[in-house]
């Protein structure tokens, strides 16, 4: 049985970033072992019609005490183009196009419900309270609904279309699929990076991860095998792993591990993973978090569907008007964007 000082599982930025830690420490005596083939996990940068698409991660959010672009910078991978935000076409899902100027302004006034959620949360709710963001924006939007029926001219379908829309970015940026779900008390513990909030790498993200694996020995790594247990009853701790390539066995013997799974693989894998179970603190953590999908699609055509003006299309679903698709998932709804690929 192999055995080693420190085994590391995931490949991905959590993963890499464990190694160079250990090697600034002077400590070599790891093994990294990822289950698939490469590295990057939610990382994936793909060659595509000569340039590359991010099939997961794609911007650097933040400028201001941002390590990552802060190394980015130093190494000459940023993207120097600066992304100017061109009109984009706003149309409900028959097809009809809506005045663009009137969606912006609606959207300005629902954006501002979402700027004052910081205030409302510190000053008016309780520490203990259980609220939600879903049911914060649908009541402020209730208000803004009564002010606006008054005005004939206004429909409230495209009114909630857009609002829906906004809610439908959220839930992409909070990787939440229903808002209601959303803690309130939690929405002002999270931190951003100032400064711009969407700089591209020249060369895609998996060039950043390049120069971290370039860094860690090539026998220290494991590509390939999947960890099926971390028997931690005892020391040394004992993994169980399965060859991908050849369907093989193997043990690892490590005095500790650090484990970088997705707490969506947590979710699923954790009762088998580790033995004995985990303690009770951590299972109710990994069960009770929130873990939502956001996925991204790329379609190609033959020809370009925009003007050069405009950046893409933005969908306004309507409840007044019907929409089939055969699939029992009502997933279209929650499309926001076509987007152009900048090459």
């Amino acid at each position: 049985m192999e055995k080693t000082k420190i085994l590391i599982v995931g490949a991905g930025m959590s993963g890499l970033s464990a190694c160079l830690k250990l090697i600034e420490t002077g400590n070599t005596d790891f093994k990294l072992i990822e289950a698939s083939d490469r590295i990057g996990g939610r990382i994936n940068t793909i060659s595509f019609d000569k340039s590359y698409i991010e099939m997961g991660a794609q911007w650097i959010h933040g400028t201001k005490k941002n390590p990552i672009f802060e190394l980015s910078k130093s190494l000459n991978l940023l993207d120097d183009k600066k992304i100017v935000e061109g009109s984009v076409h706003y149309a409900s899902q028959d097809g009809t196009q809506l005045n663009e100027d009137f969606v912006e302004k609606i959207f300005d006034k629902i954006e501002n419900i979402f700027d004052n959620l910081e205030d409302l949360i510190e000053n008016e709710l309780e520490d203990d309270c259980e609220e939600n963001i879903g049911s914060l924006l649908d009541d402020a939007f209730i208000k803004i609904l009564k002010r606006l029926k008054t005005n004939e001219n206004i429909n409230i379908e495209v009114l909630k279309s857009i609002y829906k829309s906004r809610c439908n970015e959220e839930k992409v940026d909070t990787a939440c699929e229903d808002l209601r779900r959303l803690s309130a008390l939690g929405w002002n513990e999270y931190e951003y990076f100032d400064g711009e909030q969407y700089t591209r790498l020249k060369y895609g993200y998996l060039k950043l991860l390049e120069y971290f694996f370039a860094q860690i020995p090539a026998k220290n790594v494991l590509f390939n095998h999947l960890v099926t247990n971390i028997d931690w009853s005892e020391s040394p701790l004992k993994i169980s792993c399965i060859n991908q390539s050849n369907k093989d066995k193997i043990e690892l013997a490590c005095d500790f591990v650090i484990n970088t799974c997705s707490i969506g693989y947590l979710k699923n894998y954790h009762y088998k993973l580790f033995s004995p179970n985990l303690p009770l603190e951590k299972i109710k953590a990994i069960e009770n978090l929130g873990f939502g999908l956001v996925n991204k699609l790329f379609v190609c055509f033959d020809k370009p569907l925009f003007n050069k003006n405009y950046e893409g299309l933005k969908i306004l679903w309507r409840d007044d008007i019907e929409f089939n698709l055969d699939c029992d998932k009502k997933w279209n709804m929650e499309v926001n964007y076509f987007l152009k690929v900048k090459k």
